[in-house]
């Protein structure tokens, strides 16, 4: 199993506790950075993918570990990409919806039976959170007099999407314990009735529409949500 002594993050202690208790074998991260998630996670096999990883990636490649410096575009449209069947994968690239949403269904493309997914940053924290564009962001928040560098864009809206078009996905997102994160796995949802008429009107939403909406994230505690996660991957057995 591909382990390390790299300091845990709030991350990569929920994806260890899915990992360990659904035996999953791949990992898939999407948007390394740092890298601080990516080498605290416990897997038997690893791969990576970011067009410009801010740490030293080139030892990452070792038994059980690939990287790929690339956009995840190209990695998901890719013939290295096909060799591979994930059971656990964290999506946290470009916090843009459309990008995204597309970073997801190629994952989703690419994930076994028991497949789980952890989408980063579903939860803005306020209106300039929500912008899609970081610049923009950032110069709102100076604007406006605030200190804060908070930026999770519109990924949310992916979120929606899944709500509305995906009935056989169940999903949870975390509300407590750090970042809030939306954990999906294969369970068929009761109940499903969708909210919007179509994608276009998904993305038109901001952060008002998110506020309006916001019980589609079907917020839990850390806890109850990744034991409703487990749960349901092993119903799957």
């Amino acid at each position: 199993m591909a382990t390390s002594s790299h300091p845990a993050t709030f991350s990569s202690n929920r994806l260890n506790r899915l990992i360990a208790a659904t035996g999953a074998q791949t990992y898939l991260e999407i948007g390394v950075w740092r890298g601080d998630t990516f080498q605290a996670v416990n897997a038997a096999h690893k791969v990576g993918v970011d067009p410009d990883p801010l740490f030293a990636w080139e030892p990452a490649h070792r038994p059980g570990v690939d990287f790929y410096k690339a956009y995840s575009d190209d990695f998901l449209g890719s013939a290295a990409a096909s060799n591979y069947q994930f059971d656990v994968a964290f999506i946290d690239g470009l916090h843009e919806y459309q990008q995204t949403l597309k970073d997801f269904l190629g994952v989703l493309a690419l994930s076994g039976p028991k497949a789980i997914w952890i989408i980063d940053d579903t939860y803005p924290s306020d209106m300039f959170s929500a912008l899609p564009d970081a610049g923009q962001c950032f110069s709102a928040r100076r604007e406006a007099g605030l200190e804060s560098l908070a930026w999770h864009g519109d990924v949310f809206k992916v979120v929606f999407a899944i709500h509305d078009l995906f009935p056989g996905l169940t999903y949870r997102t975390i509300s407590t314990g750090g970042n809030q994160q939306t954990v999906v796995w294969r369970e068929p949802r009761a109940n499903y009735k969708p909210r919007f008429r179509n994608l276009e009107e998904i993305g038109r939403q901001d952060y008002f529409g998110f506020k309006q909406n916001l019980d589609i994230l079907n917020l839990l505690p850390e806890d109850e949500a990744l034991e409703r996660c487990i749960a349901g991957v092993l119903r799957t057995v």
